[in-house]
């Protein structure tokens, strides 16, 4: 059977500039934290039937002669002094929904902060020591939308980083919906919007914040289907989704809370909608707030996030010509294959099949049983060198080779080559030679013999490329793929034996 887990369920694509391995320098550099709440104007969100809550959830937050929001008792303003006001790192805020109660300005009083970008359709970012530049908007694409006046934007705001900003880091909200017969479609034309939005910054580090009202998934849930064919375009992008490049495969869900026979349990969140996407930044780590015992009345229906980075790129922001895809690089599984923990593997996880000692197979399959997949983007005709990192079970010869395959590799007459959907594959054996053998990670690539190359790979199209790696023996691991044009084209990026050289 072939089980297809979307990136968003175990984790999502990263795109990252191999220049060396992770350096102390960049581990001590500040760190800053941005924060968002889709605050639903600061109503709050009633309980489950049997529930205890302090609030009604209406728009009454000032007339104590009727029953109050939320607001109106405090419990929104109490959480975002706890989480966000008494936490000095955060220096902005973006929020959406922002309306009546929960206005920008109710929101900026009560954490007394002095400046915020202006609002449209209640999206708005509020800075905690200023700006450092003039705030720029768009206004994204809702013509087909069951209600197009319903208008969705983007912000761009470069945000102080302490009183007299000297430094600053540039930051994107936004808010996204697309619904009616053409919803994914206005979906995708939003992201494309904010991408080319972005664009302006595409070699300078930031970071985009916000509620994008979409998720992926293996299966519907509480109704709503999944969109697994859109955020992977930000990944490809070159965009690190910040929750799972922390959390791994938790769950993270930001929303819906208090729905009726949905969450586990009933009225806790069951969807991540929520995202904050870091470029040419170092995550550093991701929260979530305005959580209540599921039931409860809540702050919101959607939890709050936090986003935590260094103040300072730890890399310059990535060339296509060196590409590294780690364990949360990974867009689908099939099979046996699965993501483990281990502290010896970059990123602290590691892709595995483990082993059963099942006969090699000599073929690679146009249908494999087995196999993962990740998603990245190069350019069309240059060659890459590939080079994989992997450690097989019981250090044994028996359990150290797959099968490569891409979507559009050609050779370098253009006729296609290893193809995903065919029987043509590349090879990759973790041991060096005949009797080598093999002793922990190890960096190879897809040659085989002492000194020996394997052939480069190259592409027809320039953009988003798929790579698929197929079982060819069971009982291997690996942590880190990379396809070089530059740094690693004719030398390793590691030993083949006992390798503790993890890249970014």
């Amino acid at each position: 059977m072939d089980i297809r887990v979307p990136a968003g369920l175990l984790s999502a694509f990263v795109l990252s500039t191999v220049f060396c391995p992770v350096d102390a320098a960049a581990q001590t550099a500040p760190t800053y934290k941005v924060g968002w709440f889709n605050i639903q104007s600061g109503k709050g969100e009633a309980p489950l039937p049997g529930h205890p809550s302090s609030f009604v959830e209406n728009l009454n937050c000032t007339d104590p002669s009727q029953p109050l929001n939320a607001w109106g008792v405090g419990v929104i303003q109490a959480e975002l002094k706890a989480k966000i006001g008494a936490d000095p790192s955060v220096i902005a805020l973006g929020v959406t929904e922002a309306w009546t109660c929960g206005s920008p300005d109710n929101v900026r009083n009560a954490l007394g902060w002095p400046a915020r970008t202006a609002e449209h359709n209640g999206l708005s970012l509020l800075a905690r020591y200023g700006f450092a530049a003039p705030e720029q908007w768009i206004q994204l694409d809702t013509s087909s939308n069951v209600t197009p006046n319903d208008t969705k934007w983007t912000v761009r705001a470069v945000v102080c980083v302490d009183t007299a900003c000297k430094d600053s880091v540039i930051v994107y909200a936004t808010h996204w919906l697309g619904n009616g017969v053409d919803g994914l479609l206005t979906y995708d034309k939003q992201l494309h919007q904010t991408l080319d939005f972005m664009a302006q910054d595409a070699s300078k580090p930031h970071l985009l914040i916000g509620d994008l009202n979409t998720f992926e998934g293996a299966a519907p849930v509480c109704s709503q289907s999944p969109n697994n064919n859109l955020l992977g375009t930000l990944r490809a992008a070159g965009y690190v989704d910040l929750w799972p490049a922390i959390h791994g495969d938790a769950e993270g869900y930001t929303g819906m809370a208090n729905r009726a026979k949905c969450g586990v349990p009933e009225g806790y969140a069951w969807k991540r909608i929520d995202y904050a996407w870091l470029k040419g930044l170092e995550p550093r780590g991701m929260t979530r707030f305005a959580m209540a015992p599921p039931g409860d009345g809540a702050p919101s229906d959607h939890y709050g996030i936090v986003a935590a980075f260094s103040a300072a790129p730890a890399q310059p922001v990535a060339d296509p010509g060196e590409i590294v895809l780690g364990v949360s690089s990974v867009s689908a599984v099939a099979g046996l294959w699965q993501t483990e923990a281990d502290s010896t593997a970059a990123e602290g996880r590691r892709m595995r099949q483990p082993n059963h000692d099942l006969p090699k197979i000599t073929t690679p399959s146009a249908t494999p049983a087995n196999y993962f997949e990740a998603t990245f983007v190069a350019d069309a005709g240059r060659p890459y060198r590939l080079w994989i990192r992997g450690r097989a079970d019981a250090n044994s010869y028996n359990n150290d080779s797959v099968f490569v395959q891409f979507s559009s590799s050609i050779t370098s007459t253009g006729a296609p080559i290893y193809r995903i959907g065919t029987t043509s594959a590349t090879t990759f054996i973790l041991e060096d030679c005949t009797n080598c053998g093999v002793d922990g990670w190890g960096w190879q690539d897809n040659g085989y013999g002492l000194g020996v190359l394997g052939p480069l790979i190259r592409f027809a199209t320039s953009g988003p490329q798929t790579i698929r790696v197929q079982t060819r023996e069971d009982g291997l691991a690996i942590d880190q793929i990379v396809l070089s044009a530059g740094r690693y084209l004719t030398s390793s990026p590691g030993a083949t034996k006992q390798d503790a050289t993890l890249l970014r």
